[in-house]
């Protein structure tokens, strides 16, 4: 199967491109589980790949999956269940934003380096929460305190994948991606929950455009991910 690998490998990475064009041509329950499908996929590809690599012995590999599964919970919150799960979705982004900060702490090997990004992530989840609340004031909830905390470990996600890290570079641009959806689906529940926005303004053009742009990034992200997974797993 090993010698099978670069041709699943190719396959997966098709599949997922033909997910990711019909996502922006079909709507309703079809684009629902184009789009669910593409992120189930991403997990599977690993899992499946990482058990014909031997893969699955090395810890550093099993905190990548964890996050790719607990991505894929959320998006069953997110995407698949009605009502949404609004709340249970970004619980689960937290634990998929945790596992990946803990992938990236181990693979850290100077001292100082670990040290700040301790600091830096302790300080900003401490701090955005206060940011949300001088924002919302009194329309502050669960949801937005989750979401804030949980963009700012994205966000330091992204900076130590690349500070001083060697092989991170499907990580740190499948990262880049996560934030750039998430960006998206954080203005349009900015617009629809927390803000009356004039439908003539750029916010609003942004997050009502004909392009799906959050799955237009989503897609992206996820698969390249769920190729660091493997490549770390060969790597080590």
């Amino acid at each position: 199967m090993k010698r099978l690998l670069p041709l699943f490998t190719y396959a997966f990475v098709g599949v997922e491109v033909c997910l990711w064009v019909l996502i922006q041509f079909t709507g309703g329950v079809l684009c629902t589980a184009l789009c669910f499908s593409s992120v189930v996929l991403g997990f599977l590809y690993s899992l499946f790949a990482l058990q014909n690599i031997e893969g699955l012995k090395e810890r550093r590999v099993w905190l990548l999956l964890c996050g790719l599964a607990t991505t894929v919970c959320a998006d069953l919150c997110l995407v698949v269940l009605q009502p949404i799960q609004r709340l249970w979705g970004m619980v689960f982004f937290c634990f998929t934003q945790t596992f990946y900060f803990l992938y990236l702490y181990g693979k850290q090997e100077e001292q100082h380096l670990k040290r700040l990004h301790l600091l830096l992530r302790l300080g900003l989840t401490c701090l955005m929460p206060s940011l949300a609340y001088l924002v919302l004031g009194a329309g502050i909830d669960a949801l937005a305190i989750l979401s804030v905390i949980y963009f700012a470990n994205l966000f330091c996600n992204i900076m130590f994948s690349k500070v001083k890290m060697k092989g991170t570079l499907l990580l740190f641009i499948g990262l880049i991606s996560f934030a750039l959806c998430d960006i998206m689906v954080g203005l349009s529940t900015l617009c629809d929950l927390y803000l009356t926005v004039d439908p003539s303004s750029f916010l609003y053009k942004l997050t009502h455009t004909g392009i799906n742009l959050v799955w237009l990034f989503y897609v992206p992200s996820q698969t390249l991910i769920a190729l660091h997974c493997v490549k770390e797993a060969k790597s080590t």
